[in-house]
């Protein structure tokens, strides 16, 4: 499993995540979003791949919680895609309403 912590920075006005959010990973392995600042309010994870670059997931990133449950954590697959990799992009809101986003990159290893 591979985990990625998301908080915010000193100032409160962008996200500061393990290894800024990106992550290198053997296939079939599960991605977890983690939110470890209780000043973030949620997190959206969305893949963003760019031109040239495949799909990795066989479970696309998706919020652990249910509507009776809240969760801020996020998860997903990567599938069986072996030296491939993808932007993503995850979208923040903080507590007292702003908001950001930041575009790191999932890599699978060979």
């Amino acid at each position: 499993m591979a985990s990625i912590n998301v908080s915010l920075n000193s100032d409160e006005t962008a996200l500061q995540m393990t290894n800024n959010g990106n992550a290198s990973t053997n296939k079939n392995t599960v991605v977890t979003w983690v939110v470890t600042d209780r000043d973030i309010a949620s997190i959206t994870v969305t893949p963003a791949p760019i031109e040239g670059q495949s799909n990795i997931w066989s479970t696309l990133p998706h919020n652990l919680g249910t509507p009776s449950n809240p969760n801020k954590n996020w998860q997903g697959t990567v599938g069986d895609y072996p030296d491939k990799s993808e932007n993503y992009n995850i979208a923040w809101t903080h507590t007292n309403g702003s908001s950001g986003s930041h575009d790191p990159r999932i890599s699978v290893n060979p």
